[in-house]
């Protein structure tokens, strides 16, 4: 059956894909002046810091229970922590496109871990050969004549990177399935706040918590960016959306977002993505859609 969407969250997934798809271009402008560490440690606890603050405002406050708060670090590092460190680190040897390219991979690779890990969620031969076509996009992109140096080569080795982020993204998405607390505020302010916590331990440790001596306004607006807008506010439409909308409408947004990345890419960084990188885009798109076709009723 066919629903129609309102304007509203036609226009709430606009936002959402313009937040998640320029993610890519500000980290790209932030590597001018800040390390990988710095960007996804400032990113998460400036959006941290902003969600804590509306739910101690607007919300029921913080909520209480190891149960709750074990979750929440589970989810910040797989959903926050790591794949920002990956991201950030990758984009400092392939363009921004590129990234956005990989991370359409993370619903197929949800599609995979379900199959193990949730009841109900069987791989059937339309989403095998739908994961297979989107890595066959993968060995295209990373280059099948590089595989065998693949370590020895910087640009390869952060394709690996970005592939171990959308990994992770996908082991928060089947986290999400268990989450203790349905308060959408509490959860993005919950995981964000035990983000920060872990990610402000790791810069400590790595000497890397106060910000460089030339900094340029550039890089500095770009991390306040990512923070107030590609995480803070993206966090915030996501869950909206994510409540009134369904999934299906959500999923959406993996088709649109790599898009924005590459064409953000190339207008304002100037990026020209060789042969090989627009057909991977397809051949993952493709996969994806792939998986989400409905078999016809009889």
């Amino acid at each position: 059956m066919n629903r129609k969407h309102p304007a509203s969250h036609w226009v709430a997934l606009l936002a959402l894909v313009l937040l998640w798809g320029s993610a890519f271009l500000f980290v790209s402008i932030a590597l001018g002046s800040f390390s990988a560490l710095q960007i996804a440690g400032s990113r998460i606890i400036i959006a941290g810091a902003v969600l804590v603050a509306l739910c101690l405002a607007f919300g029921p406050g913080l909520p209480g229970g190891r149960r709750q708060w074990a979750y929440f670090l589970a989810m910040g590092i797989t959903g926050n922590c790591l794949p920002f460190l990956l991201i950030a680190w990758g984009q400092q040897h392939v363009p921004s496109g590129e990234a956005g390219i990989l991370m359409a991979l993370v619903p197929l690779l949800v599609m995979v871990l379900a199959h193990f890990l949730l009841p109900g969620e069987r791989l059937t031969r339309r989403r095998t050969a739908g994961f297979l076509l989107g890595f066959v996009g993968v060995v295209v992109l990373i280059g099948p004549q590089h595989l065998g140096g693949l370590l020895a080569q910087e640009a390869q080795l952060a394709r690996v990177a970005l592939l171990g982020a959308t990994i992770s993204y996908a082991t928060a998405g089947i986290l999400a399935q268990y989450q203790p607390n349905r308060d959408m505020l509490q959860s993005a302010a919950g995981t964000l706040l035990t983000a920060s916590a872990v990610m402000l331990v790791l810069m400590v440790w790595a000497g890397e918590l106060t910000p460089p001596v030339a900094l340029t306004p550039g890089p500095w607006w770009a991390v306040v960016t990512l923070g107030l807008m590609c995480t803070a506010a993206a966090n915030l439409v996501f869950f909206w959306l994510a409540h009134r909308s369904g999934a299906p409408f959500l999923s959406l947004s993996n088709y649109l977002v790599p898009c924005v990345a590459v064409g953000l890419g190339a207008v304002f960084a100037g990026e020209r993505l060789p042969a090989d990188a627009w057909l991977a885009l397809v051949l993952i798109l493709g996969g994806l859609a792939l998986c989400q076709q409905r078999a016809r009723l009889p």
